[in-house]
């Protein structure tokens, strides 16, 4: 594609298109009778002209989607941006949206002759909803638009027992017990997770622990499931009074 537009040659092309005109009132079917002498012609100018500037990344698509993304968090993206000009080309861009949720990280910069520039966007949603924006990147000779999208989403974990409470009972000195709680995932992305053990700072004995405290609970998708099983650990080494 970059290959193509860089070899691109300037032309001017026309298209004429007849348009039927007739007099009276229209049927019942919306249709007018008309008479081929009274045809008009438009004669459409169609000047192809060379741009200055090109998206490398994305496949060469305006389309830049961000995904789903949880409330509040932000996704970063970063385009290429070449320019196609054998001269200087001074880049500027289009106003974002105010409220933030579509944002340029770096400044925009001029870019010397077939140079490249490298654009961070970043999305960060406010609400449950599916977002639009088109922002245009401008040249003195042309304007390349890009078509942002993104969609919130909530995020929503459950926990189980639904009691939030995971009740082992009584264990010898020096024996074990394991149970299991498990993490569901409703949203539709995935989601990262961290297990905290408040005995761990605090002075209090660490009679429980847990093989792994950090993980991604997954979406439901046809192949797998949104649910993880989290192992946990009792044990005591002494009498407790």
């Amino acid at each position: 594609m970059i290959k193509l537009k860089t070899n691109f040659e300037q032309r001017f092309e026309k298209i004429l298109i007849p348009c039927f005109t007739g007099a009276g009132e229209c049927s019942h079917d919306k249709t007018l009778d008309y008479k081929l002498y009274d045809t008009v012609y438009l004669q459409v100018h169609l000047p192809a002209v060379k741009p200055e500037l090109v998206l490398l990344s994305q496949n060469g698509s305006s389309i830049v989607d961000f995904g789903n993304v949880c409330i509040g968090q932000t996704k970063k993206l970063e385009l290429t941006l070449k320019s196609i000009s054998e001269d200087p080309v001074s880049l500027s861009t289009s106003a974002f949206p105010h409220d933030g949720t579509f944002q340029k990280v770096n400044a925009t910069r001029d870019l010397a002759p077939l140079g490249l520039h490298q654009m961070i966007l970043e999305f960060t949603p406010r609400t449950k909803a599916k977002y639009y924006e088109v922002v245009e990147v401008r040249t003195k000779k042309s304007t390349l638009h890009l078509h942002l999208h993104g969609c919130g989403v909530e995020p929503s974990l459950v926990v189980s027992p639904d009691s939030g409470t995971l009740d082992l009972g009584h264990v010898m000195v020096g024996e074990i017990l394991h149970g299991t709680f498990t993490l569901k995932n409703n949203s539709e992305i995935d989601l990262q997770y961290g297990i905290s053990l408040l005995s761990e700072k605090s002075d209090v004995v660490q009679a429980f622990s847990v093989p792994v405290k950090l993980g991604t609970v997954t979406s439901q998708g046809y192949y797998r499931s949104n649910a993880h099983h989290t192992r946990v650990t009792y044990q005591v080494d002494r009498h407790k009074r």
